[in-house]
């Protein structure tokens, strides 16, 4: 009889312990396989990678190819294609119930990459991102406090990565915010403001903003609203609740939301507790284009259905916050990528 009581969970999501081994230790290799366990649920499968295996991974894994044969010390081993080894992971998954929490030791620097670069490839990134999985590094387990609730919180140079994005009153970075959002692993920010500025017509038209009456409204419904320094101060208690310095990433941002953001933290004198958090910028439209440019466009919309293949809510900073983190752990780009574009 299967025990469910033995499956972990973590912050309402099944937590699924898989781990990968593949043709050489770099996070651009092939699966040769792919085994998961939640309680006593588990899957295992192999494949013949496309790439050669590299002579350390043979000798760690014990893999290895002869005349289209997958050989583990010299002994043949079952194997199915890359995509339905995929595919029956994904419906192992579903099979638990509920949104997953993948968790593999050293997973945010290796596993993850790889599973999801072959996700992506096979084009199932949508229907694994349907299960509102996310992973977990139980090598960083210790340090990063992913026990705490924060889901897969992204570090980088020693600070806490935060995703955020303002809607604002206009297209150039004079303009008035209207709302901020932010999202760091499973926590989240987000806050209204009626403007002093008028709404330009083109930013209504985009962001679905408009006021009435001193009333802020999005798509005609009213939104709760606070005042702009109150608003800037509980963002502000955000940051400080992560307990560290922080690393503000937005796509855009140093041309657009980092200066609006620091031009109204010093309208209500804040910007002092602000550089009192160690905060920093990082430009997410500049590493894309540093890490992939071949690109035709960089728009977060392209970015998102170029590699996570799904549609969004675009203009809607919170959301746009959420798909920015899911699109920087698909990147999982290095230190040094980061720190180009950190400002």
């Amino acid at each position: 009889m299967v025990s469910f009581l033995a499956l972990q969970t973590s912050g309402g999501k099944t937590v699924v312990f898989f781990d990968l081994k593949t043709t050489g230790l770099a996070s651009t290799c092939d699966i040769i396989q792919l085994a998961a366990v939640s309680g006593e649920h588990s899957i295992n499968r192999y494949m013949v990678p496309e790439a050669a295996i590299d002579p350390d991974a043979a000798g760690i894994t014990g893999f290895s190819v002869q005349d289209g044969v997958l050989l583990h010390w010299d002994t043949a081993v079952p194997t199915v294609p890359l995509r339905e080894a995929l595919t029956s992971f994904l419906t192992f998954l579903s099979s638990l119930g509920g949104p997953v929490l993948l968790a593999a030791h050293n997973g945010k620097r290796f596993d993850a990459p790889i599973l999801t670069r072959q996700l992506l490839r096979c084009s199932l990134m949508q229907q694994f991102q349907q299960l509102a999985s996310m992973f977990m590094d139980t090598f960083l387990l210790k340090t990063t406090g992913l026990g705490g609730g924060q889901g897969f919180v992204e570090t980088s140079g020693g600070k806490t990565v935060v995703f955020f994005d303002l809607e604002t009153t206009g297209l150039d970075s004079t303009c008035d915010i209207i709302q901020l959002a932010a999202v760091s692993g499973e926590r989240s920010f987000n806050s209204y403001m009626v403007p002093k500025a008028a709404i330009d017509r083109e930013a209504a038209d985009i962001t679905g903003f408009r006021v009435q009456d001193s009333v802020l409204l999005q798509g005609g419904r009213p939104v709760p609203t606070v005042p702009l320094r109150e608003a800037l101060t509980s963002f502000l208690t955000f940051l400080s609740s992560l307990g560290g310095p922080v690393l503000l990433a937005a796509h855009n941002g140093k041309r657009f939301d980092a200066p609006i953001l620091t031009r109204q933290l010093r309208r209500c004198s804040l910007m002092q507790q602000f550089q009192q958090l160690g905060s920093m910028f990082m430009d997410t439209f500049l590493l894309s284009k540093n890490l992939y440019p071949m690109l035709d466009s960089y728009s977060q919309v392209n970015l998102v259905k170029h590699f996570l293949g799904k549609p969004y809510n675009a203009h809607n900073a919170l959301e746009d916050s959420r798909v920015l983190q899911e699109l920087y752990r698909c990147w999982n780009p290095i230190q040094t990528s980061v720190s180009r574009v950190t400002f």
